[in-house]
């Protein structure tokens, strides 16, 4: 409701309830669009189920709606990394754009080689739109590891040599920009 005292009033009301309130809240975190109170709602959640974080994990990676699954990937800022990692898959290559977009900002977010190679996976992805975005964020997230793989986009021989390559050579041009490695200069 925007007020503190209200939340802070609603939150110790929950928390006295105890375990039971573990499904209802998991079903809020699935249905709010506040992210604030979602992220409240998985803080009590945390106080009577110890596993929750990989119950939270196991429903990113079965629940097909994506408005949800926006939800709960929303949450995962702070989770270990290769267990969040493993959970995104699915909605890097997702259709929607919110939902992959999403997924792209946790897997941005861990900067890690198994980041940077589920990004690299996804840029090879046949639907051009989760192509275009993995190589933005292999830009954005800064590691000049991924400049070969950028590189590869721009090659001549490449698969990316067809005509309907042309946006994935742009944004591959821009990421090597953001990444300012003078190695791929010659490309």
């Amino acid at each position: 409701s925007g007020s503190r005292q209200r939340a802070n009033s609603a939150t110790g009301i929950l928390l006295a309830r105890g375990k039971e309130v573990v499904n209802p809240l998991f079903q809020f975190i699935k249905s709010s669009d506040d992210l604030r109170a979602r992220k409240i709602a998985l803080k009590i959640m945390e106080r009577f189920d110890a596993d929750i974080r990989n119950r939270l994990l196991r429903e990113i990676r079965n629940t097909q709606q994506s408005d949800e699954r926006i939800r709960m990937i929303s949450l995962l800022d702070g989770y270990n990394p290769s267990d969040v990692l493993a959970s995104l898959v699915p909605s890097l290559h997702a259709q929607q754009r919110e939902l992959r977009r999403e997924a792209i900002r946790i897997v941005e977010a861990h900067s890690s080689t198994q980041a940077e190679s589920l990004l690299v996976k996804a840029m090879e992805s046949e639907y051009e739109p989760v192509k275009l975005d993995a190589i933005s964020a292999l830009g954005r997230m800064g590691r000049n590891t991924a400049v070969p793989d950028l590189v590869k986009v721009l090659k001549p021989a490449s698969v990316f040599s067809d005509e309907q390559y042309v946006d994935a050579q742009c944004e591959a041009c821009a990421a090597l920009g953001r990444l300012k490695d003078r190695s791929a200069i010659p490309a």
